[in-house]
């Protein structure tokens, strides 16, 4: 009995759309991946092997990634990076305990702007997918 694993590595939101894109090309092409026996993946590869185990129809993820109506409108905000560290840093530098280290992290977090409900909602979706 042959027995076969797909192996899918991490990069990131990048490397999830390559990973479907690649793995769609390969299904037009003749060759369908979905029936590995077993899907192994770290982060990025991990989102893929799921979407693959789920058994769905592959064009429906590929669809969220690549027509533009079905993106989210804007991104959800992220913190600021170099304030971050920088804060900490400070935190370090001044001698402070873990603690209050965190809490620096924790006043950066709550200062971020949560993104709206849908445009956060449409970010999810290719995750929640579902028939």
């Amino acid at each position: 009995m042959t027995r076969r694993a797909l192996v899918l590595g991490a990069g990131g939101n990048a490397a999830y759309a390559w990973g479907i894109g690649f793995i769609v090309g390969m299904f037009d092409a003749g060759l369908d991946v979905r029936n590995a026996d077993l899907f192994v993946g770290t982060s990025a590869g991990s989102r893929v092997a799921v979407q693959l185990a789920s058994g769905l129809p592959l064009q429906p993820f590929f669809q969220l990634l690549t027509v533009p109506s079905e993106q989210a409108v804007k991104p959800a905000p992220s913190a600021d990076m170099k304030q971050l560290r920088a804060s900490v840093a400070n935190a370090k530098q001044a001698g402070s305990e873990p603690a209050e280290i965190l809490k620096c992290v924790g006043r950066i977090a709550l200062s971020t702007p949560p993104a709206s409900g849908s445009a956060r909602f449409r970010s999810m979706r290719l995750e929640s997918y579902s028939v």
